[in-house]
């Protein structure tokens, strides 16, 4: 239905701010269109099954194993593809 399309691009867009900016997690649902914090993120929570807080923390906990390791981060079917060995993969300490 058109109302389902437009929650699912104004979750998007949700998403899309929690994960690139640091705009405050209870404004994200304010600046996509809500006007409240507990209906954004009670639907936020259903369609993702976590709350915006939650998703916001586990994309910056992501992006910092990244940064510091990002060997660790590569899948291992793209390794395996290139003939790439397991061992090209661990960081040295």
């Amino acid at each position: 239905t058109p109302y389902n399309y437009l929650k699912k691009v104004l979750l998007n867009k949700a998403v899309e701010l929690l994960e690139s900016s640091d705009i405050a997690v209870k404004d994200v649902g304010f600046c996509v269109g809500y006007e409240s914090y507990s209906s954004f993120s009670g639907l936020f929570k259903k369609a993702l099954g976590v709350s915006p807080r939650q998703f916001k923390q586990a994309h910056k906990l992501r992006t910092q194993s990244i940064q510091h390791r990002p060997l660790k981060h590569v899948p291992g079917c793209f390794a395996d593809n290139k003939g790439w060995k397991k061992s090209n993969f661990e960081e040295v300490s």
